[in-house]
């Protein structure tokens, strides 16, 4: 029997003795009981060649057990990886920790690039504030969030995100970084925005009366929807020049003194 391994503890407490034994100490032991046949020895045998069998079938267990957490973990990054949806991983200060093929088109980027960048540093967040209320509100309580999110992409200009952020939960321990969809809803917003300005247009003419009134909703209409400023010339006859009927800049004087001083070029 190898050094240290002692075999004379009552019987009932031998068995938590077996169980602080390496599977060498135990091999060792059930040698020197085989050698030494006893009706206590047979017992201490059997009682041995169960644990033995107890831990192999605990570490096969195991091993089972950690091929399938490699086996899930792989599907997992297969499926983030080729999402066709834009996916980031944040920490709770809003630093990008991983991200998607996806993302990385959205945003102009690589995904090597990405990671470990302040997603402020990433893109331009026009609401600062509620991106990081957004983030804290995930991980705080611990609950899905669903946030628009308005930002400047360099080469795409300004775009609105909804931003689904869900908590990665690891073991049962509170979740410190979040998953989060970034859905690009820029085309979306300006389609409203067209049909918006489309029906106030139509209802404003509808009740508009005579032609200057008209004009006037017009340019009204377009600011600021269609651009920061519009003037308005009107031709009442083919012989006369063009008349600026409605100059209309809010908030820019300057701009509505030069397309007046300049009616006629």
């Amino acid at each position: 029997m190898s050094k240290g391994v002692e075999l004379k503890l009552p019987v009932h407490s031998r068995r938590s003795e077996y169980e602080s034994m390496s599977r060498g100490e135990l091999i060792d032991a059930l040698c020197a009981l085989d050698r030494i046949p006893s009706a206590e020895n047979v017992r201490l045998l059997h009682e041995l060649e169960l644990h033995q069998v107890e831990l192999e079938t605990q570490n096969r267990q195991l091993r089972d057990t950690q091929e399938e957490l490699e086996e899930s973990r792989g599907r997992y990054l297969d499926l983030f990886e080729s999402a066709p949806v834009a996916y980031c991983v944040f920490d709770r200060n809003g630093v990008i920790e991983d991200a998607n093929a996806t993302a990385a088109t959205l945003l102009r980027s690589t995904r090597p690039a990405l990671v470990g960048l302040p997603f402020s540093r990433a893109v331009t967040i026009l609401e600062k504030q509620t991106f990081v209320d957004h983030l804290t509100r995930c991980l705080e309580e611990q609950v899905r969030v669903t946030t628009e999110l308005s930002v400047l992409v360099r080469g795409r200009g300004e775009m609105v995100l909804q931003i689904v952020s869900t908590p990665m939960a690891r073991g049962g321990v509170r979740a410190l970084a979040c998953r989060t969809m970034l859905h690009d809803l820029t085309r979306l917003k300006r389609s409203e925005t067209v049909l918006r300005f489309v029906t106030g247009v139509d209802e404003a003419l509808a009740a508009s009366e005579g032609t200057q009134a008209t004009l006037e909703t017009i340019a009204a209409a377009c600011v600021p929807t269609l651009g920061d400023a519009c003037f308005i010339d009107f031709c009442e006859d083919d012989d006369l020049p063009l008349r600026r009927v409605q100059v209309l800049a809010p908030a820019q004087p300057e701009v509505v003194d030069m397309l007046k001083r300049h009616a006629g070029d």
